[in-house]
């Protein structure tokens, strides 16, 4: 079977993946997460998952797309990008993502887990939405990072997944129309103007203010008992 994440509404990616994992007789899949997010195509990136009954968590970007988190965590990018995808997102792939849960069995043993389910005892081996291809051992545990599908903000515009025989991982990069896949979110306004994101950045900082405010005041309530406390006049 295949373990894949980061697709991040990618379908040039995430289509050439598929062909390669076909290509060598995989056609069981199952997902970490990340499905929606910054490119043009979140609705077809879960339709291709539903077709394969690819067993699937929620990330991140998934739940910020289907309004069960917020997007306070958020770089401007991904914020511009997920407020987008939240308005393009068709009803069933909202409900399909509000569905997902944070980490599920594939095979005995064997888990794929969001980041904030990791301490689920009882697994062999974890796949968990890691960033970068990697293996990790830990508390007895296999903890494997599948890395992206999505490779537009990498250097190396290569899609990544990991291949899983019930005991031996192997990564897989796969090239793919990375130029098409940029063109087509930019056209269809996934990508931020720069003006915009300077304005992103002031509506952050305002945001902040009345917690900095608020402990400014805090502070300044404590400051004359320490002053006091200290024997000064």
């Amino acid at each position: 079977m295949a373990v894949l994440g980061g697709i991040q509404g990618n379908r040039e990616a995430l289509s050439a993946v598929l062909a390669a994992l076909h290509a060598r007789g995989i056609t069981r899949v199952a997902c970490v997460g990340d499905i929606v997010g910054y490119n043009a195509d979140p609705d077809e990136c879960a339709a291709l998952l539903r077709e394969r009954r690819a067993p699937a968590i929620a990330g991140d970007h998934d739940l910020i797309a289907a309004r069960r988190m917020g997007l306070e965590s958020c770089g401007n990018d991904a914020a511009y990008a997920l407020r987008r995808t939240r308005r393009a997102l068709a009803a069933e792939t909202v409900a399909y993502l509000e569905a997902l849960p944070l980490w599920r069995e594939i095979a005995p043993g064997v888990a794929v887990a969001h980041a904030s389910a990791l301490k689920n005892a009882g697994f062999r081996f974890c796949f968990f939405r890691g960033q970068e291809q990697e293996i990790l051992e830990a508390d007895g545990m296999t903890f494997v990072s599948p890395g992206s599908v999505d490779a537009a903000r990498k250097g190396r515009k290569l899609a990544e997944c990991a291949i899983f025989d019930g005991e031996a991982v192997e990564f897989l990069r796969v090239p793919y129309d990375a130029a098409s896949s940029e063109c087509k979110a930019a056209a269809l306004g996934y990508r931020i103007p720069r003006w915009m994101n300077g304005a992103y950045s002031a509506r952050k900082r305002l945001s902040r203010l009345p917690h900095r405010l608020a402990a400014m005041s805090s502070a300044a309530l404590r400051w004359p008992s320490t002053f006091r406390s200290s024997g000064t006049n």
